[in-house]
């Protein structure tokens, strides 16, 4: 088996939860994003009550979809699933946030992501992946000078 080849950096956010830069090598990315979901859903296994591991399964999910590699409707109800626990558990996590806005995002709620994606933005400013997410949505609705 290969191993994934993750940067210190990368570590620290799969521990974390979200969705790391994960490469196999001699393997496509889907690859290492479909381990990058095994891995989160054994961690819910494990510690089903972290907020971090129900995130990051949304993520994988997501990134799944939005690179092309899986039709939208065959990741979103697990995607939502997670996301929803996610916020369950603990609903000042910007991980969490994140994640529900880009399931609202991903159904076309723009009111509702733009809600939890600014949520997330409030929660830890300085997070770059709820940044990054609340930027597009901006953009994508016109309002991309609100990005800051």
């Amino acid at each position: 088996l290969a191993r994934p080849v993750v940067g210190e950096e990368a570590a620290s956010d799969l521990r974390g939860g979200g969705v790391a830069e994960v490469t196999f090598p001699g393997q496509p990315m889907h690859h290492g994003l479909r381990r990058l979901m095994r891995h989160h859903e054994e961690s819910i296994r494990r510690e089903p009550d972290k907020s971090a591991h129900f995130a990051g399964l949304a993520d994988a999910c997501m990134m799944l979809w939005c690179f092309g590699y899986v039709p939208r409707d065959e990741v979103l109800p697990t995607m939502q699933n997670a996301a929803e626990q996610a916020v369950r558990i603990d609903g000042d996590s910007a991980a969490a946030r994140t994640a529900l806005g880009l399931v609202k995002l991903s159904q076309w709620d723009w009111s509702g992501a733009e809600r939890e994606l600014q949520l997330a933005v409030e929660l830890e400013p300085d997070r770059a992946a709820s940044r990054q997410w609340y930027a597009l949505m901006l953009a994508a609705m016109g309002q991309g000078r609100r990005a800051g």
